[in-house]
């Protein structure tokens, strides 16, 4: 498994596409940083944007990936090699480069900028956890997708249309319940309060 994930890991670096998406944030990073110089007004629209881009990167570059390498993969499957580890080692891979992109796009910029010693580091920490956390979960949704479908464009149209119901229309659906039950106040319990989300991920659904 260590050594599948290590080619893939080291073939991904190398692809244009990922480096387009790592300075795709660097960019957006930079400019946020350009145009306010409030932390929190920049990790705020940072993590509207990673919300509906990291999902959306993640999942249509798994399948594009899987798709590209399956011949790849036929070969390994051929070997004396588990399958459990054959396919570890590709997930972990693809959701490792996708998380590095992250972490340099975002990441660097606003450490550079000094986030670590501002009172905003651990709304950062959130948002950047977020990120990469929803970019591992498509990631895999697209490979399993890829795995279920070996017709490209079946594929494709599918990862499309499940990145436009979690971004859509689970968006709308819950925007729809809050309006419903708006009149009904949330009471948080003792226990409960430990966990509570912060303020600063609750102003993302209003």
């Amino acid at each position: 498994m260590l050594k599948i994930f290590t080619y893939t890991l080291f073939d991904l670096v190398r692809n244009r596409w990922l480096i387009i998406y790592t300075i795709f944030f660097v960019l957006i990073t930079l400019g946020l940083l350009l145009i306010t110089s409030d932390l929190t007004k920049v990790i705020i629209s940072l993590s509207n944007i990673t919300l509906v881009i990291s999902p959306l990167i993640g999942i249509l570059y798994g399948v594009m990936y899987y798709y590209s390498s399956s011949e790849f993969l036929t070969f390994l499957l051929a070997q004396p090699l588990s399958r459990k580890s054959i396919f570890t080692g590709f997930f972990a891979g693809i959701a490792s480069t996708l998380g590095l992109s992250l972490l340099i796009g975002i990441g660097l910029p606003l450490v550079l900028y000094g986030v670590t010693f501002s009172p905003e580091f651990k709304t950062f920490a959130i948002v950047l956890s977020m990120a990469i956390l929803l970019s591992v979960i498509f990631s895999l949704i697209a490979f399993i997708i890829a795995l279920r479908h070996n017709d490209r464009i079946k594929g494709f149209g599918i990862a499309i249309f499940t990145w436009l119901f979690f971004a859509v229309v689970y968006d709308g659906i819950f925007l729809l319940l809050l309006l419903l039950f708006r009149d009904y106040p949330l009471k948080i319990s003792r226990w409960h309060s430990r966990w509570q989300i912060p303020l600063i991920l609750l102003e993302f659904s209003f």
